[in-house]
């Protein structure tokens, strides 16, 4: 079965996830921002969600409960036979993620790296530009090698069985750092910037350093919104932020040209999802003593 928009299915993976004794308990509007969120990934709106809707302890029990979710959602929803819960065990995040867009970037990602000439044109990928953290922080000159393999061996992963698993941890022989764990979270998210820690041992993040902040924003008009409408009526798609200085010396991250490519890029995947609302892109700038990653 499917629906002809995102709301419609949000409303039945919110019934589904209701219908798990763990997940009863969930305040509802917690519940509904999940579900609006895992069904934004599904409908290929983004490539994945970083689970932070509410607390669950880590372990076991928390990845079984999501995985029966999705095996439960497939048997419902067609578009979420391409969704995956992937955990990265060092720091026990979970990703949703929809491997279908994820291995559509990964391939653009390794097109960037063999021919030189698109890669500089594009900052390595085609959306994602990577920024070191150094002092000052920079554009990274070239792809992270780490960041690369991961994909290359998550999208391997992801395109072995007939039927996708529900469930998968990041395949790495050792556990991510955090020089490749803060640039693969904003990957997956889809961040159009990523930033890169200098080294393992930073712990000092941009302080008091100018950013350019910015929330993609899903709105919908009070007529059209109820309390049973998961994730409404304002909902955050996308927040990030980028150093000033980065956004001042390249015209594609300046506050001038950033929000229109926001616009363009996700504007046409919620029309397709069947989205009735409105993105809306706010810009601000900000100082903080510490920036967490």
């Amino acid at each position: 079965m499917d629906y002809d928009s995102v709301e419609a299915v949000a409303a039945t993976v919110h019934t589904a996830a209701q219908s798990l004794p763990s997940l009863r308990n969930v305040p509802r509007r917690n519940l509904q921002r999940f579900c609006f969120d895992l069904s934004l990934v599904a409908l290929a709106v983004r490539t994945g969600y970083l689970f932070d809707a509410f607390a669950m302890h880590h372990g076991p029990r928390m990845t079984a409960i999501f995985s029966d979710l999705i095996v439960s959602l497939r048997q419902l929803l067609a578009t979420f036979a391409q969704v995956m819960v992937i955990e990265e065990p060092t720091s026990g995040q979970l990703f949703f993620v929809n491997t279908t867009l994820l291995r559509e970037r990964e391939h653009r990602f390794r097109d960037a790296l063999g021919h030189p000439k698109q890669q500089a044109n594009h900052n390595h990928d085609p959306w994602t530009s990577f920024v070191l953290l150094s002092r000052p922080p920079h554009l990274s000159p070239s792809l992270p090698p780490e960041l690369y393999c991961l994909l290359s061996e998550l999208c391997l992963t992801t395109d072995t069985d007939p039927v996708l698993p529900p469930f998968s941890t990041l395949p790495s022989a050792q556990p991510l750092r955090i020089t490749e764990l803060v640039p693969l979270a904003a990957f997956l998210l889809e961040y159009p910037v990523a930033y890169v820690p200098a080294s393992v041992d930073q712990s000092d993040f941009l302080a008091d350093t100018p950013l350019d902040v910015y929330e993609c924003l899903l709105t919908r008009s009070p007529a059209k919104h109820s309390s049973s409408t998961p994730g409404f009526p304002e909902h955050v798609l996308l927040k990030f932020s980028c150093p000033s200085m980065i956004g001042g010396a390249n015209l594609d991250l300046s506050a001038a040209r950033l929000p229109d490519r926001l616009r363009t890029r996700f504007a046409p995947r919620l029309r397709r999802a069947g989205f009735s609302g409105t993105l809306l892109v706010r810009h601000s700038t900000a100082a903080f003593a510490r920036v967490a990653l």
